[in-house]
């Protein structure tokens, strides 16, 4: 049990790395094979939505879950990614096109298949562009998602359409950090309408939006550090104020190349829609190799 469950009681889930429970699992696996001089990729296995689908570059160093797809959605994503197969074709040097069918509703801690009969079926395309003589990239996103009705732990889940467009855009670049990622101000949003279905439950998430905007390398010979604040809101059904919204600021340090410190600061308004305003203060450490 995490912060979410132990103390704040939102909806949105304050930690994109919480997953309410002690689990050891084999979460994704998957067979990749590229086609037509790697224009086509086609990918088979266990694999999570949030990978490919509904996914804003800039708001990746952001703890809040929403800012990436948040559990509450009960979509194939952490904890429980499942069984699906991905096609994503690359149309020009621009555009792209994903496409993605999944098993609904299986659980993380399985090979995949939730023996439900269920499916979830993702569309979505991807526009990359640049303004300022090229010199400002950009990304335009507009999808679908459809997931079939079923059951969660015996309780029914009505069928759901979600439709969505992202947007992110460099409006000021400096230069480039390490790995060639960019230096400069970029800024975000992205809005997700949702029909629920009739099987609306106290659970239930309805049209999302979140808008951010992030700093590489605001201060001087901090060339790789990450500023970023942002607001995530989103529709509830559980009564109370049927809304929860959360703004978020974090400072992401590079402490080494191969170390980051990331204090971060979380107001978090009606939790769930029923619960008394939080503030949320933590501090996320990141390893890689």
């Amino acid at each position: 049990r995490g912060i979410t469950q132990n103390f704040v009681g939102d909806a949105q889930v304050l930690s994109n790395i919480d997953s309410f429970q002690n689990i050891a699992q084999v979460s994704v696996f998957w067979w990749e094979l590229d086609l037509l001089e790697e224009d086509v990729m086609v990918r088979l296995g266990k694999q999570d939505l949030n990978l490919e689908f509904l996914f804003i570059d800039m708001a990746a160093d952001f703890v809040q879950s929403t800012f990436g797809l948040s559990s509450s959605t009960a979509f194939p994503t952490f904890p429980d990614p499942s069984m699906g197969a991905v096609v994503l074709m690359r149309l020009t040097d621009s555009w792209r096109l994903k496409t993605g069918v999944w098993d609904a509703f299986a659980s993380g801690g399985s090979w995949g298949f939730s023996g439900n009969d269920t499916l979830l079926v993702a569309g979505e395309l991807e526009h990359s562009y640049a303004l300022s003589d090229g010199n400002l990239p950009g990304v335009i996103a507009v999808g679908a998602v459809y997931e079939s009705a079923g059951t969660i732990e015996g309780s029914p889940i009505s069928s759901i359409q979600e439709y969505y467009v992202q947007l992110e855009q460099w409006v000021m670049k400096e230069g480039q950090c390490v790995d060639e990622e960019l230096q400069g101000l970029g800024i975000f949003v992205g809005y997700y309408p949702r029909i629920p279905g009739r099987f609306t439950t106290l659970e239930s998430v309805g049209d999302s939006l979140v808008a951010g905007a992030i700093y590489t390398g605001l201060i001087p010979s901090r060339n790789c550090d990450v500023l970023g604040i942002g607001v995530a809101r989103t529709e509830l059904f559980g009564g109370g104020t049927g809304r929860e919204s959360v703004w978020e600021l974090f400072y992401k340090a590079r402490v080494t190349p191969r170390i980051c410190v990331q204090p971060d600061l979380q107001y978090i308004a009606s939790p769930s829609g029923v619960y008394s305003d939080s503030l949320v203060v933590g501090m996320r450490c990141e390893l890689a190799w």
